[in-house]
Protein backbone atom coordinates (compact mmCIF):
# COMPACT_ATOMS: atom_id res chain seq x y z
CA UNK A 1 0.00 0.00 0.00
CA UNK A 2 3.10 2.15 0.82
CA UNK A 3 4.65 1.93 -2.55
CA UNK A 4 1.51 2.73 -4.25
CA UNK A 5 0.80 5.80 -2.68
CA UNK A 6 4.14 6.55 -2.80
CA UNK A 7 4.09 5.80 -6.89
CA UNK A 8 0.81 7.74 -6.95
CA UNK A 9 2.63 10.81 -5.24
CA UNK A 10 5.88 10.63 -7.69
CA UNK A 11 3.28 10.49 -10.73
CA UNK A 12 1.38 13.81 -9.37
CA UNK A 13 5.04 15.22 -8.76
CA UNK A 14 6.29 14.18 -12.01
CA UNK A 15 3.40 16.14 -14.11
CA UNK A 16 3.71 19.39 -11.84
CA UNK A 17 6.90 19.48 -12.44
CA UNK A 18 6.37 18.64 -16.30
CA UNK A 19 3.91 20.72 -16.69
CA UNK A 20 5.67 24.39 -15.42
CA UNK A 21 8.50 23.38 -17.74
CA UNK A 22 5.72 23.45 -20.56
CA UNK A 23 4.36 26.21 -19.10
CA UNK A 24 7.78 28.07 -18.63
CA UNK A 25 8.71 26.95 -22.11
CA UNK A 26 5.86 28.40 -23.58
CA UNK A 27 6.07 31.45 -21.95
CA UNK A 28 9.57 31.83 -23.25
CA UNK A 29 7.84 31.53 -27.02
CA UNK A 30 4.77 33.65 -26.31
CA UNK A 31 7.43 36.50 -25.28
CA UNK A 32 9.77 35.91 -28.27
CA UNK A 33 7.01 36.07 -30.84
CA UNK A 34 5.13 39.02 -29.29
CA UNK A 35 8.23 41.34 -28.65
CA UNK A 36 9.71 40.25 -31.89
CA UNK A 37 6.80 41.34 -34.10
CA UNK A 38 8.28 44.74 -33.05
CA UNK A 39 11.35 44.18 -33.71
CA UNK A 40 12.38 43.90 -29.79
CA UNK A 41 14.80 40.90 -28.03
CA UNK A 42 12.57 40.54 -25.37
CA UNK A 43 15.46 38.33 -23.76
CA UNK A 44 17.80 40.78 -23.79
CA UNK A 45 16.29 43.03 -21.60
CA UNK A 46 15.06 40.50 -18.84
CA UNK A 47 16.44 39.04 -15.78
CA UNK A 48 16.40 34.82 -15.13
CA UNK A 49 13.29 35.31 -12.89
CA UNK A 50 11.57 37.53 -15.55
CA UNK A 51 11.70 34.08 -17.60
CA UNK A 52 10.98 32.25 -15.03
CA UNK A 53 7.81 34.03 -14.03
CA UNK A 54 7.13 33.94 -17.83
CA UNK A 55 3.85 32.00 -17.96
CA UNK A 56 2.52 33.78 -14.94
CA UNK A 57 2.83 36.87 -16.51
CA UNK A 58 1.09 35.90 -19.12
CA UNK A 59 -1.69 34.32 -17.81
CA UNK A 60 -2.41 37.37 -15.23
CA UNK A 61 -1.30 40.19 -17.77
CA UNK A 62 -5.21 41.48 -18.23
CA UNK A 63 -8.37 40.17 -16.85
CA UNK A 64 -9.54 39.06 -20.49
CA UNK A 65 -6.61 36.77 -20.90
CA UNK A 66 -6.61 35.86 -17.20
CA UNK A 67 -10.54 34.80 -17.97
CA UNK A 68 -9.26 32.93 -21.20
CA UNK A 69 -6.76 30.62 -19.49
CA UNK A 70 -9.56 29.67 -16.96
CA UNK A 71 -12.27 29.22 -19.97
CA UNK A 72 -9.47 27.01 -21.65
CA UNK A 73 -9.49 24.43 -18.20
CA UNK A 74 -12.96 24.48 -17.97
CA UNK A 75 -13.51 23.63 -21.86
CA UNK A 76 -11.30 20.96 -21.81
CA UNK A 77 -13.18 19.77 -18.63
CA UNK A 78 -16.06 19.36 -20.49
CA UNK A 79 -14.89 18.06 -23.70
CA UNK A 80 -13.21 15.10 -22.32
CA UNK A 81 -15.40 14.39 -19.08
CA UNK A 82 -18.85 15.63 -20.42
CA UNK A 83 -18.91 15.96 -24.28
CA UNK A 84 -17.13 12.41 -25.35
CA UNK A 85 -18.90 10.38 -23.12
CA UNK A 86 -22.15 11.91 -24.20
CA UNK A 87 -20.98 11.00 -28.02
CA UNK A 88 -20.59 7.47 -27.09
CA UNK A 89 -23.89 6.77 -24.83
CA UNK A 90 -25.49 8.40 -28.07
CA UNK A 91 -23.88 6.69 -30.72
CA UNK A 92 -23.94 3.34 -28.54
CA UNK A 93 -27.49 2.89 -29.40
CA UNK A 94 -27.38 3.16 -32.76
CA UNK A 95 -26.95 -0.08 -35.15
CA UNK A 96 -24.30 0.89 -37.00
CA UNK A 97 -22.17 1.37 -34.11
CA UNK A 98 -22.55 -1.95 -32.68
CA UNK A 99 -19.90 -4.13 -34.59
CA UNK A 100 -16.82 -3.64 -36.91
CA UNK A 101 -14.74 -0.13 -37.25
CA UNK A 102 -17.34 1.89 -35.61
CA UNK A 103 -17.62 -0.01 -32.70
CA UNK A 104 -13.73 0.42 -32.29
CA UNK A 105 -14.12 3.83 -33.02
CA UNK A 106 -16.44 4.28 -29.79
CA UNK A 107 -14.45 2.40 -27.58
CA UNK A 108 -11.56 4.19 -28.75
CA UNK A 109 -13.44 7.26 -27.73
CA UNK A 110 -14.47 6.00 -24.40
CA UNK A 111 -11.21 4.63 -23.57
CA UNK A 112 -9.50 8.01 -24.33
CA UNK A 113 -11.97 10.11 -21.87
CA UNK A 114 -11.63 7.69 -19.05
CA UNK A 115 -7.72 7.55 -19.78
CA UNK A 116 -6.34 9.73 -16.76
CA UNK A 117 -4.02 11.26 -19.05
CA UNK A 118 -6.13 12.12 -21.94
CA UNK A 119 -7.33 15.37 -19.96
CA UNK A 120 -3.56 16.60 -19.27
CA UNK A 121 -3.16 16.48 -23.22
CA UNK A 122 -6.23 18.41 -24.45
CA UNK A 123 -5.49 20.81 -21.68
CA UNK A 124 -1.82 20.90 -23.11
CA UNK A 125 -2.72 21.39 -26.35
CA UNK A 126 -5.57 24.04 -26.23
CA UNK A 127 -2.77 25.97 -23.75
CA UNK A 128 -0.81 25.76 -26.60
CA UNK A 129 -3.12 27.51 -28.81
CA UNK A 130 -3.48 29.96 -25.84
CA UNK A 131 0.00 30.86 -25.85
CA UNK A 132 1.18 30.89 -29.65
CA UNK A 133 -2.36 32.72 -30.72
CA UNK A 134 -2.08 35.33 -27.98
CA UNK A 135 1.13 36.18 -28.85
CA UNK A 136 0.69 36.50 -32.19
CA UNK A 137 -2.25 38.35 -32.31
CA UNK A 138 -1.42 40.98 -29.75
CA UNK A 139 1.89 41.35 -31.37
CA UNK A 140 0.47 41.90 -35.12
CA UNK A 141 -2.33 44.13 -33.62
CA UNK A 142 0.53 45.90 -32.37
CA UNK A 143 2.96 46.32 -35.71
CA UNK A 144 -0.02 47.08 -37.53
CA UNK A 145 -0.89 49.68 -35.04
CA UNK A 146 2.60 51.14 -35.21
CA UNK A 147 2.70 50.79 -39.05
CA UNK A 148 -0.66 52.81 -39.86
CA UNK A 149 0.00 54.90 -36.80
CA UNK A 150 -2.94 54.25 -34.87
CA UNK A 151 -1.10 53.57 -31.59
CA UNK A 152 -3.17 54.99 -28.22
CA UNK A 153 -1.45 55.77 -25.14
CA UNK A 154 -2.29 54.01 -22.24
CA UNK A 155 0.29 54.81 -19.46
CA UNK A 156 1.90 58.45 -18.29
CA UNK A 157 5.84 57.23 -17.43
CA UNK A 158 7.54 59.80 -14.99
CA UNK A 159 11.32 59.19 -15.04
CA UNK A 160 13.36 60.17 -12.20
CA UNK A 161 15.47 63.30 -13.95
CA UNK A 162 11.46 64.83 -14.18
CA UNK A 163 10.92 63.68 -18.10
CA UNK A 164 7.22 62.66 -18.51
CA UNK A 165 5.90 61.16 -21.47
CA UNK A 166 2.35 59.53 -22.40
CA UNK A 167 2.96 56.09 -24.43
CA UNK A 168 1.61 52.82 -25.04
CA UNK A 169 3.04 50.22 -23.15
CA UNK A 170 3.90 47.21 -24.69
CA UNK A 171 5.23 45.53 -21.40
CA UNK A 172 7.37 45.39 -19.11
CA UNK A 173 9.43 43.65 -16.47
CA UNK A 174 11.75 43.69 -13.33
CA UNK A 175 14.61 45.23 -15.48
CA UNK A 176 12.72 47.23 -18.86
CA UNK A 177 9.63 48.90 -19.91
CA UNK A 178 9.01 48.44 -22.92
CA UNK A 179 6.81 51.49 -24.49
CA UNK A 180 6.16 53.63 -28.02
CA UNK A 181 4.98 57.07 -28.59
CA UNK A 182 2.14 57.71 -30.54
CA UNK A 183 3.89 58.72 -33.97
CA UNK A 184 6.90 56.67 -33.32
CA UNK A 185 8.09 54.31 -35.60
CA UNK A 186 10.35 52.26 -33.05
CA UNK A 187 9.53 50.67 -29.92
CA UNK A 188 11.59 52.35 -26.92
CA UNK A 189 13.50 50.51 -24.38
CA UNK A 190 13.85 52.14 -20.56
CA UNK A 191 15.40 50.55 -17.66
CA UNK A 192 13.65 51.14 -14.57
CA UNK A 193 16.03 50.61 -11.78
CA UNK A 194 17.44 54.29 -11.03
CA UNK A 195 15.67 55.98 -14.29
CA UNK A 196 11.86 55.11 -13.96
CA UNK A 197 10.15 56.90 -10.81
CA UNK A 198 6.38 55.91 -11.72
CA UNK A 199 4.36 54.37 -14.55
CA UNK A 200 0.39 54.79 -14.16
CA UNK A 201 -2.12 53.74 -16.42
CA UNK A 202 -4.26 56.39 -17.99
CA UNK A 203 -7.98 56.92 -17.50
CA UNK A 204 -9.89 55.69 -20.67
CA UNK A 205 -11.50 58.51 -22.41
CA UNK A 206 -14.99 56.83 -22.89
Amino acid sequence: MEETNSKKSIDVQEVLSLGYIYLLILGIIHNAIYFNLVDVNYLEHSSVLDVLISPISVITSSLKSSMTFLAIILISVIYVKVLIPLLVRLRRNKKKYQSGKHLKKINGLEAFSKNSYALLFIIALFILGYFLGFGYGRGMKNKTQIAENTIENTHKIEFINGKTLNAKVLGKNSLSVFYIEKGDKKVSISPIDGNVLKIQKLQNKD
